[in-house]
């Protein structure tokens, strides 16, 4: 799963952004996440196309689950912004978004993902990213499930 994340991580980084809509709440990130239902496809043959995403939505804390779990995840991302702080650069993360990529359809195992997405208040009300404007999710079904890269 983390291959399959790796690869979509532009495309997943922007959906985030837009669907926590972080332009008119950078704070928001902390306090919910996107959510973001894959099943496996059956025996794929590129990294790109071995899950199929079914549903993403954005969920509160409390709907995560366990509030020890959701706390985790939330408490993750901060320590990825701090961290991000310390290490120097120009721009500096000074907010995050989590993303969950969940498999749920496996009953054999569930695989499960959390990916902090950490940005600057720089980052903050950019403009030019393209058709995920528009509708994040019709676009984030799009490029996964037809294996767009960016």
């Amino acid at each position: 799963m983390r291959a399959f994340a790796a690869k979509y991580k532009t495309t997943i980084t922007n959906v985030a952004l837009e669907a926590l809509d972080v332009d008119d709440d950078p704070e928001r990130g902390f306090r919910e996440a996107l959510v973001i239902l894959l099943k496996l496809n059956p025996e794929p043959t590129l990294v790109e196309k071995m899950f199929q995403a079914t549903d993403a939505r954005v969920c509160s804390a409390s709907e995560l689950g366990s509030h020890i779990r959701s706390q985790e995840i939330f408490d993750h991302l901060r320590a990825c912004v701090e961290d991000g702080r310390s290490s120097g650069g120009p721009a500096k993360p000074t907010h995050g978004v989590g993303v969950i990529l969940y498999n749920m359809y496996n009953t054999d195992f569930r695989l499960i993902d959390v990916i902090p997405v950490t940005f600057s208040a720089s980052h903050i009300h950019l403009h030019g990213r393209g058709d995920i404007l528009a509708d994040w999710e019709e676009s984030l079904f799009r490029r996964l499930n037809e294996g767009i890269l960016e």
